[in-house]
């Protein structure tokens, strides 16, 4: 197992970009699995929102189910849809479709209650792709001096969001309804969040 620690601050050392590259892949394997653990407490709260959804409107509605990120509610009058739009992880759209009057379309934000837990979110730069390979969008010049502040930089990162992934077990989230990029409101229950819509709408 190769020797790590001290080598940054040891001048004596010959630091060359493969070294630096195997740390850089240990982080973002390690922020991959803090990410994961983020994400699947967000997807169990998003699964949870689509079943309150067809709980709130059960009664007098007729529920439609398109998939597990796409439910809909109708009656005559109005059609309420739930739905999860490509590439937005942390979000929901609920819209109202009526026969007669306005449209509402609403984007249900989800996020941390305590800011802390936002750190787990933060783009480390680097990533191992599918083949294996340690891959970064940054364009800098891939110098030594480049790697060096690059492990540095990242090791920060990772031991941050290590801190608080011990208390991710508290991790609570919270909704903001959001209408035409103006928030009305956070609320803890989707329900609350629901309700306000109908009520706006």
């Amino acid at each position: 197992m190769m020797k790590w620690e001290g080598l940054i601050d040891d001048n004596s050392a010959v630091l060359d970009v493969d070294r630096y590259s195997e740390k850089l892949r240990q982080f973002s394997v390690e922020n991959v699995r803090i990410y994961s653990a983020y994400n699947k407490k967000l997807e169990t709260l998003k699964k949870n929102m689509f079943k309150d959804f067809e709980n709130c409107l059960s009664n007098g509605f007729v529920i439609e189910k398109r998939g597990e990120k796409n439910i809909s509610a109708k009656n005559p009058q109005i059609t309420i849809i739930l739905w999860e739009e490509k590439g937005e992880d942390n979000s929901l759209v609920l819209s109202f479709r009526k026969t007669y009057g306005d449209n509402w379309r609403f984007t249900l934000f989800i996020e941390p209650i305590e800011k802390k837990f936002e750190k787990l979110t933060e783009d480390l730069g680097w990533y191992v792709d599918h083949e294996g390979n340690l891959e970064t969008f940054k364009n800098d010049e891939k110098t030594n001096e480049f790697y060096k502040n690059e492990v540095i930089r990242t090791e920060r990162i990772i031991k941050e969001k290590k801190s608080v992934f011990k208390e991710i077990d508290k991790l609570n989230f919270k909704i903001s309804l959001w209408h035409k990029n103006n928030l009305i409101d956070s609320y803890i229950t989707f329900e609350d969040c629901l309700y306000k819509a109908v009520e706006l709408s």
